[in-house]
């Protein structure tokens, strides 16, 4: 996921600092270890070395060392698993739909 310091939207407003990509949570449910471009937002539901590796976004020399890194297949399935446990504990549409009637019996 190389996301740039940019995100920009229609109106060219810059929504890094909220934007929730939904192909992250496909990624995490794919089985397949996630390298991400290192942002707080993300750091929401990633977790370097635990789920993913998270790189900053224009650091080529970081994003080349982890892809390296995912030469360990310990390292790969362990990031894989991590993030599809994480994701169907926590990330899926009926937990979604508790937290907002949750918010809504406030």
């Amino acid at each position: 996921m190389p996301f740039q310091r940019n995100v920009a939207a229609v109106n060219g407003l810059n929504t890094l600092n909220w934007m929730s990509p939904m192909k992250m949570f496909e990624y995490m449910q794919s089985g397949k270890p996630i390298i991400s471009s290192d942002f707080p937002v993300l750091r929401e539901i990633l977790e370097h070395n635990e789920n993913a590796l998270l790189v900053e976004s224009d650091n080529i020399e970081m994003w080349i060392k982890a892809i390296d890194l995912l030469g360990s297949k310990d390292l790969r399935f362990r990031l894989a698993r991590n993030a599809f446990i994480s994701s169907s504990r926590n990330f899926t549409w009926d937990k979604r739909i508790t937290k907002i009637i949750d918010f809504l019996k406030m």
